[in-house]
């Protein structure tokens, strides 16, 4: 004969409870891989140094000239070329 054991039904439904935001809130995070082997870079600049993605996979980072000092310029990444905004850190960017 089965019996009602309103504890295990307590025990139960706090777990669904506390289980249900983590379940949903899991199903927005998806990762993306961005190959920067095919870059476009400008001229007068030697290389790319990539620093964070954003959600339209826009990859931002630095760009470094090609003199002698090899400065750095904020840069985005989008659709295999990458766009030198301005001279600074990508770091000084955010700021």
């Amino acid at each position: 004969m089965l019996r009602f054991h309103p504890g295990r039904l307590g025990c139960a439904l706090t777990l669904v409870i506390a289980l249900w935001p983590a379940v949903a809130h899991a199903e927005q995070y998806h990762f993306e891989y961005v190959s920067l082997d095919d870059a476009v870079l400008p001229v007068g600049f030697a290389s790319f140094s990539p620093e964070g993605m954003d959600n339209a996979a826009r990859v931002g980072g630095e760009t470094f000239d090609d003199s002698p000092l090899q400065l750095p310029h904020v840069s985005v990444y989008e659709d295999g070329t990458v766009t030198v905004l301005r001279p600074d850190l990508a770091a000084e960017a955010h700021r």
